[in-house]
Order: C-alpha cells, then sequence, then structure tokens
C-alpha cells in the first residue's frame, strides 16, 4: 500500500503536534513539582532549577535534515527515505528533479544549464520519477 506524499506530509504534521504536546504538557508537570516542592521543602540533594535545567534541554541532531548540492545550490531534504531515494538516481536524473522542485527552474533553464534539449529534461524527470517511485516500492519506509 502506497502513502501518498501529501498524506506522508500530514502524518508527519500530526505526529510532530503529538509531540510538541506531550513535552509542554511534561514541562508543565515539572513546574508544577517543582512549585509544590518549594512551597513543601526548603532543602533538597538536587535543586529543583537544576532538574528543570537538566530536563528541558532541547536536542539538536543534525540528521534531521539531509543536504544535496545541485549546481552550488544546497537543497534540503527532511525526509530520509526521500534522500537516499535522490542519491540513488543517476547524477543528471537527480539534478533536472532538484533544479525543478527545490530550486524551481523551468524546463528551458535547465535544458540550458545541463546543455540537453528540452525533451531530455522531461525524459530525465520521468525517469527519475519512475526511479524515486521505484526505490519506496522496494524500501518501505525503511532506508
Amino acid at each position: 500500500m502506497e502513502i501518498s506524499p501529501e498524506k506522508e506530509k500530514q502524518i508527519c504534521e500530526m505526529f510532530d503536534s503529538f509531540c510538541k504536546t506531550v513535552i509542554r504538557n511534561c514541562s508543565r508537570n515539572l513546574k508544577r513539582a517543582a512549585a509544590n516542592q518549594r512551597k513543601h521543602f526548603s532543602t533538597g540533594s538536587i535543586s529543583v532549577q537544576q532538574l528543570l535545567n537538566f530536563l528541558t534541554i532541547e536536542d539538536e541532531h543534525p540528521s534531521d535534515q539531509y543536504v544535496i548540492y545541485v549546481e552550488n545550490y544546497p537543497c534540503v531534504i527532511k525526509n530520509e527515505i526521500l534522500y537516499y531515494a535522490l542519491n540513488d538516481l543517476k547524477e543528471k536524473q537527480r539534478n533536472v528533479i532538484l533544479m525543478d522542485y527545490w530550486l524551481s527552474m523551468t524546463d528551458e533553464e535547465i535544458s540550458k544549464r545541463l546543455e540537453v534539449t528540452r525533451r531530455t529534461v522531461y525524459n530525465l524527470r520521468n525517469r527519475a520519477l519512475s526511479g524515486i517511485r521505484r526505490y519506496y516500492e522496494e524500501h518501505g519506509r525503511d532506508p
């Protein structure tokens, strides 16, 4: 069963919203616990503020996004499987897809940059999209 890109984006947004809600509620619970502890206890081995600082640090992972360069322009790809699918393509096919969808270039601009005909750009795009579709079918959701 294939999941459309729109549906996948919607699922990712729903999961992101859920995670933010969980983190926000956890933070509120910690703040309430800290306020309650300050009200009832005057000493402790670790201060509540230290505990809050320790538990509320936001992790940053550079692996959450992937970058492919085309014509010295960075194309940020947030979907891991799409990144691997694009890397699986031939260079010209990948360049056509990135120039078209990430750099918003027309077929004529792409054909001038790659020094090919517009029909070749069309064929390269179709082969690239077929390759991406095939990669998704073969690898599912795991890269």
